[in-house]
């Protein structure tokens, strides 16, 4: 179209008069057929090279009042030829623009496609080893990266321990340091204590719901032996207070407290640390009976501080030597649970669902009791589970005594004459503290439950 208005305007501009207008018509039409193409390069080039420019140079005016009169020139020649001549100068010029779009359409096709020369085995083979090359290049890089990787780990924890041994070292000589000055603490590990019995009361209480949860009858015959010794440990009148639904609570209490005290705080069962563990706290167990023979001896105290300091550096020396993980929590739990069946309401059928819910909440108890023994075992205080009451004589449930206990149940108004039915929690007793001193001493931390007539 751009040629057709360019050659339009020229014929504009070179208009004879009217009167020869055919003639020059004519002649033209003749002109185009012998040079279109070589008319048509020069006008598609000179296109192509001033359009930008005259775009540029033009108004908008301008250039709507040159297409006006290239068009009223256009209809005053279709106006003024025959048929004949009309169909000439479509015909030139229709070959003009296809001959111009051809050499276009020619150009941009040599630019824009360029086929490539097919590769030569000489050219295949040397890509093929340079792919080689950066593959092998790259897995030795990623090997060595690997490698870089897994020594930076091990230095970091190998500085992890070196900074944990350093620390340690800078406690216990700043302890050594004041101890020998005479220096006095305030109660340093007091924020200690509270968490330790914030932990045991949250432990009572999964207890408590547990055995809410298990509220039931229960006939003799289908008891597990275990289950029967555990019951009568808490109360030879077992069968008696089993009728009553207070105490029934009560008691089931104390039957998964004696749990927890036989798999956990005792040695009886290698539930965790293996061996070694084990072992340590048969030594820890008789250390604090030794303590109960010496307490208020100011003498000895030294002694005392030197086997509690022994305990608490040994305890993580066992630990990694046998490990400190739960290795036998699963199959007490699923034990457990099957032994805790008839004590499940009636009303509740007899699912996994109800399986799973109990042994999920007993799962829980334990983990928590393995913390609190955790706690116990690293500290270099001394922390005694105690079923009874050192300020009566041992062996006797003894009265109640409001420092150690706390009442759960009671038969008339209680007072330190009432008498101890039944324990159904021990009493945490607490030696010394973490600074390594107070050993002639020692505090409750968690009063033990009892039932009283």
């Amino acid at each position: 179209m751009s040629i057709l208005r360019h050659w339009l305007t020229v014929t504009q501009d070179t208009t004879l008069s009217s009167s020869d207008q055919l003639v020059s018509i004519r002649t033209r039409s003749q002109k185009l057929k012998s040079n279109s193409t070589p008319r048509a390069k020069v006008e598609s080039s000179k296109l192509n090279t001033h359009s930008s420019s005259e775009v540029d140079n033009s108004t908008t005016k301008e250039l709507s009042a040159r297409q006006q009169a290239s068009h009223d020139g256009l209809i005053r020649d279709y106006r003024t030829t025959d048929a004949q001549e009309r169909s000439q100068l479509s015909q030139t010029v229709q070959s003009g623009i296809q001959t111009g779009m051809d050499q276009i359409a020619g150009y941009v096709k040599s630019v824009l496609v360029r086929p490539a020369q097919p590769p030569t085995p000489a050219d295949v083979e040397r890509l093929t080893k340079q792919l080689e090359s950066e593959e092998s290049r790259h897995k030795n890089l990623k090997t060595n990266y690997e490698k870089l990787v897994d020594m930076y780990n091990l230095q970091k924890k190998e500085l992890q321990k070196v900074h944990t041994r350093l620390r340690d070292s800078d406690q216990e000589t700043d302890r050594l340091r004041r101890l020998l000055n005479g220096g006095s603490f305030d109660n340093p590990n007091k924020l200690a204590d509270d968490a330790f019995k914030s932990e045991w009361s949250k432990m009572a209480y999964n207890i408590r719901c547990l055995v809410h949860t298990l509220d039931g009858t229960w006939s003799r015959q289908s008891l597990d032996d275990e289950v029967t010794r555990r019951l009568r440990r808490v109360s030879k009148d077992h069968q008696k207070h089993y009728q009553y639904p207070d105490f029934r609570i009560s008691l089931m209490q104390g039957r998964l407290w004696i749990l927890i005290q036989d798999i956990v705080f005792d040695t009886k069962q290698e539930i965790r640390g293996g061996p070694g563990v084990e072992t340590l706290k048969a030594t820890r167990e008789s250390f604090i009976a030794h303590i109960g023979e010496i307490e208020g001896k100011l003498e000895t105290e030294p002694s005392v501080a030197l086997i509690a300091g022994w305990l608490y550096r040994g305890y993580p020396i066992m630990g990694k030597l046998y490990g400190n993980d739960s290795i036998d929590v699963k199959r007490v739990v699923d034990l457990e649970t099957k032994r805790l069946r008839p004590f499940m309401a009636d009303s509740q059928p007899r699912t996994d669902r109800t399986d799973d819910m109990v042994s999920g909440q007993l799962k829980d108890i334990i983990d928590s009791a393995i913390e609190l023994d955790q706690i116990m075992m690293s500290s270099r205080a001394i922390y005694e589970v105690h079923w009874g009451d050192r300020s009566q004589e041992p062996g006797n449930l003894g009265r109640w005594n409001p420092e150690a206990m706390e009442a759960d149940v009671w038969e008339h108004k209680i007072s330190p004459r009432s008498r101890v039915l039944f324990r159904i929690s021990p009493v945490l007793y607490k030696f010394g503290a973490n600074d390594g001193r107070g050993y002639d001493s020692y505090m409750v931390l968690a009063k033990g439950i009892v039932v009283c007539d």
